[in-house]
């Protein structure tokens, strides 16, 4: 019967949590070789804590990591950026994850992505970068 008693304020509070944001950014074609350096500047609508990253490519880089960077107000907003093993076309399963440094996010924050470093052999097509947080 305790839940009953909950007041307006931790109602919103746990529909807030609940309520789950997948942002998805093209920063390519899906035709065109990626090459290195900022590929997207946008600035947040809408606060969000941020949960994970997740990037795939439509033709997945050889010959090296293929590494993204996604930063906030000029930072990186990770301690350990995002990567495709060489001939994988998604980070998920990646040898080395992702690790957030940076979660909260404000209306008007500036987020800017980036690709580090493209696969020597083939460079990767199709980059998607999806944003996976909540209120």
């Amino acid at each position: 019967m305790g839940s009953l008693n909950k007041t307006t304020a931790q109602v919103n509070a746990a529909l807030d949590a609940a309520i789950v944001y997948r942002l998805g950014y093209a920063l390519s074609d899906q035709s065109t070789d990626i090459t290195t350096g900022v590929k997207l500047t946008d600035r947040v609508t809408e606060a969000f804590i941020l949960d994970s990253v997740v990037g795939s490519l439509a033709v997945a880089a050889t010959g090296a990591l293929f590494t993204v960077n996604i930063k906030k107000n000029g930072a990186t907003i990770f301690s350990t950026k995002p990567t495709f093993n060489s001939g994988s076309a998604t980070t998920v399963g990646a040898t080395t994850p992702s690790v957030l440094s940076v979660a909260a996010f404000a209306v008007g924050d500036i987020l800017e992505f980036s690709v580090d470093l493209v696969g020597v052999t083939v460079a990767g097509k199709g980059l998607i970068i999806k944003l996976i947080g909540h209120k």
